[in-house]
Parts: C-alpha cells; sequence; structure tokens
C-alpha cells in the first residue's frame, strides 16, 4: 500500500505526488488556489492498475500552502481543515460563514451538566454564495 501523504514537523501533510493527484476545488469542482480552504478536494490515484480512482471525491476541506514548506520538501503540502459534509452554514452580512461542529463541542465541553448534545441543520442559508 502506497501512502497518500506523510506529516512534516511544521504540522503539513506533504503529498505523495509521483502516486496520487489531489484536487482542491469549490462547491461547484471548480479549482481552488493554493491558500484558499477548499469545498472538497479530488483524488486520482496514479499508481493502482487494478482499480484506478479518477477525481473521486473525498469530502475533505484541505488548505495547499501557497509557498515552499519550511521542511525542506518540494512535495505539495496540505493542511486537512474538516469535512464538506460535517460543516455547518449560517447567513452572516450577506454571505454566509462556516462552522464546524465540533466548534460547538469544544464549547460545550465545559457547560457543568451536559454529557451529549446534537446540532441539526435542516436546511443551508439561501445566500447565493455557493
Amino acid at each position: 500500500m502506497r501512502v497518500l501523504a506523510y506529516g512534516c514537523a511544521h504540522n503539513w501533510l506533504h503529498v505523495n505526488a509521483d502516486w496520487v493527484v489531489l484536487e482542491p476545488v469549490d462547491a461547484d469542482h471548480r479549482p481552488v488556489p493554493p491558500g484558499r480552504p477548499s469545498h472538497t478536494v479530488l483524488l486520482s490515484n496514479l499508481a493502482n492498475r487494478v482499480q484506478p480512482l479518477l477525481r473521486y471525491d473525498l469530502g475533505d476541506n484541505v488548505l495547499v500552502r501557497p509557498d515552499a514548506c519550511p521542511c525542506g520538501s518540494a512535495l505539495p503540502a496540505v493542511q486537512v481543515q474538516g469535512r464538506a459534509a460535517e460543516m455547518l452554514e449560517f447567513p452572516a452580512g450577506g454571505g454566509h460563514v462556516r462552522i464546524f461542529p465540533m466548534a460547538f463541542g469544544t464549547l460545550l465541553d465545559r457547560v457543568p451538566g451536559i454529557a451529549q448534545f446534537q446540532v441539526v441543520q435542516r436546511r443551508r442559508p439561501r445566500c447565493g454564495c455557493g
């Protein structure tokens, strides 16, 4: 089995670009430039000849490093920000803000008497901002 990426001391994952291609994209599957968080990432496996994966939607939000990593690796560097399916969206100032549900858990873990919680978003806001 080939490893997709490996971590470095600077908290980045370096993509083994000889084996896979990661394409960070927005919600409409358009390319996202380095330095801007993606909505999801598409994976193409270049090494598996038995069952190749071409542009498989991983559902992960990633940030591609826009400059060279200080660790010295020449491989592309990414940070996984979360999962597209897990994002909550709220209207904010004519646009929207996206929040990971885990943010609520971080806050609610500190409230005495709360052992479990559930966050339900019944519908996405209609802000026209993708």
